[in-house]
């Protein structure tokens, strides 16, 4: 999967960093948008010299409401940058000129000469562009789309209107409403984060002995935790058992507590719930070795052992557990998830016939409800204490 993020990068830092093209279209499902937009995000923080603007609104069917959308981001931004240029005593921006509004210039008109105004912002640096980037994250209406991108980008040369500047426009998939946009300074990338494709980058990662165990390691459980979330239980198990080999092998106890709670889900799905019991108890030694102890990954062993103790009818087991849940999420500042535990063990708690134990359980779960963010958290616990006080006729 990094490997799929870094031919991503590379693909944009190349076009930023290149004098020759002019437009990169950027072929991509919607499904894929966010990605792309983050990795274009990060490369534009790592290079420097490139002023970006990145505008990922639909594009439903109107070429005018596009343009408009668009103007209105810039707008926004525009002020934004100015109240705070002056409010540091520097210089404001100029103001935007009316005609980027103009509605009886036409949608690709505007979005030139908004192009342009920005160019005409960029702070002064040696070898800057201004990139000017359509990306809408959906595209209704791929023939108004494919015109007004061919027509914002049209020039002329010796004199071309746009020097300084690089545009990047989305391409669809399946639908390719830009395949037929061609032209001399046009390049073209694909970016495919589909599940299939990261599935694919993953396995070719975690066979790849040119790079590192630990990233190998890394790539084998991502990719087991995709093969369980899509029911391939027998790849997953094996993958996850490959990555606590390797986690033993190297005293990495997180990895280890990490792949064994993967492997103890698999466990349960192919029927072997003593086994996944094992599995979890096994990787809680190390973890409580280790300084400072991964709590958050404990946090996640201990959930399954509540539930395998819970439906076996082990109630002082599964006390013990949520006892530890309970300690783990106030250290890690996770209230809700500390009410719980203790509302649970409460019931825990009257499963065994500790009632005096469970009342205490339950105050303790409302005092902290009533306290926190959610303080309705609190009103069905009290229901369940005040049934379970109606024989003394007391209320919570």
């Amino acid at each position: 999967m990094l490997a799929l993020a870094e031919a991503a990068a590379a693909s944009i830092r190349g076009f930023l960093k290149q004098r020759r093209d002019l437009a990169m279209i950027i072929e991509a499902a919607d499904n894929d948008m966010p990605a792309v937009l983050k990795t274009i995000e990060g490369v534009d923080g790592e290079v420097g010299f490139a002023w970006s603007w990145i505008f990922s609104n639909p594009f439903e069917a109107d070429q005018a409401a596009y343009a408009d959308n668009v103007i209105a981001d810039i707008t926004t931004s525009h002020a934004a940058i100015d109240a705070g240029l002056r409010a540091k005593g520097e210089a404001g921006w100029p103001p935007l000129p009316p005609s980027l509004r103009d509605p009886a210039r036409s949608p690709a008109a505007r979005l030139r000469s908004a192009a342009a105004v920005l160019r005409g912002l960029a702070p002064a640096r040696p070898g800057s562009v201004t990139v000017f980037a359509l990306l809408p994250s959906s595209i209704g209406n791929g023939g108004a789309y494919h015109d007004l991108a061919a027509a914002v980008i049209a020039h002329e040369f010796p004199l071309p209107w746009c020097a300084g500047i690089r545009f990047m426009l989305r391409d669809g998939r399946p639908a390719r409403p830009l395949a037929l946009l061609q032209g001399p300074r046009i390049c073209r990338t694909s970016m495919d984060f589909s599940p299939p494709a990261l599935t694919a980058a993953l396995r070719a990662e975690s066979q790849n002995p040119a790079l590192p165990a630990d990233r190998r390691a890394n790539a084998t459980l991502i990719a087991a935790g995709i093969d369980q979330a899509h029911g391939r239980t027998d790849a997953a198990a094996s993958a996850f058992r490959a990555v606590l080999n390797h986690a033993g092998a190297t005293g990495n106890a997180v990895l280890a507590a990490v792949a064994a709670t993967g492997l103890a889900a698999c466990m349960e799905q192919l029927g072997d719930v003593a086994a996944a019991e094992r599995i979890l108890q096994a990787a809680l030694e190390p973890c409580l070795q280790t300084s400072p102890p991964p709590f958050m990954v404990m946090l996640n062993i201990f959930q399954p052992l509540v539930m395998i103790a819970a439906r076996q009818g082990r109630w002082l087991e599964a006390e013990a557990h949520l006892t530890a849940i309970a300690w783990l999420a106030e250290i890690l500042i996770m209230p809700d998830t500390h009410i719980e535990a203790l509302d649970r063990r409460g019931m825990a708690q009257i499963r065994q016939g500790r009632i005096a134990q469970a009342e205490i359980s339950w105050r303790h779960a409302i005092r902290l409800a009533e306290t926190s963010e959610n303080p309705e958290a609190a009103a069905p616990i009290r229901a369940r204490l005040n049934e379970l006080l109606r024989n003394n006729e007391r209320a919570a």
